[in-house]
């Protein structure tokens, strides 16, 4: 085994963690937190398989802007209740042992279909490949969705004031 299967399994062990944290986790700041550790873990994992632009916009776009930006909501707001109850009954556990069921259903299908055999090529996600669609066609999208998440952002500041005011 070389050091870059190693990390592989290293970071893509920290990316189950991760996300496992934000299903599992009682307290919505250290939800956040494994959001965190998930898209850093992707963007480390999208660096090994030989994509570094795609692996960096992991890193610098969703685990720095985007999780900032939601943490610094979740702290606005001021959650001191956690959002669901953890008292799992046996609904909770059927639905668990479903969902656990077709994911190793899709992992055995995935394995024995022509998918499997596909190899990367780094070059699909590189600036080459990205930027002419960005700013080409997937430009008006591109602007919609800044303007989405700036009306987003103002709306959890109307609420957090909202909460304030009533108070």
């Amino acid at each position: 085994m070389t050091a870059l299967h190693t990390l592989w399994i290293l970071f893509g062990a920290l990316a189950l963690v991760g996300a496992a944290t934000v299903v599992f986790a009682r307290n919505p700041l250290r939800a956040a937190l494994g959001l965190l550790l998930t898209f850093f873990s992707y963007g480390v994992l999208f660096i090994l398989l030989g994509s570094p632009f795609l692996g960096f916009v992991f890193i610098i776009l969703y685990a720095g802007a985007i999780v900032t930006l939601f943490l610094f909501i979740l702290m606005l707001l001021n959650l001191r209740q956690p959002w669901m109850d953890h008292d799992f009954s046996l609904k909770g556990y059927l639905t668990i042992l479903t969902v656990g069921a077709l994911y190793l259903a899709t992992i055995y299908a995935f394995s024995r279909s022509s998918l499997a055999s596909l190899t990367w090529t780094p070059r699909l996600f590189s600036p080459d490949a990205v930027v002419p669609g960005l700013f080409g066609s997937l430009l008006i999208p591109f602007e919609i969705l800044s303007v989405l998440l700036l009306v987003a952002l103002l709306a959890s500041f109307a609420l957090a004031r909202g909460k304030e005011e009533n108070a």
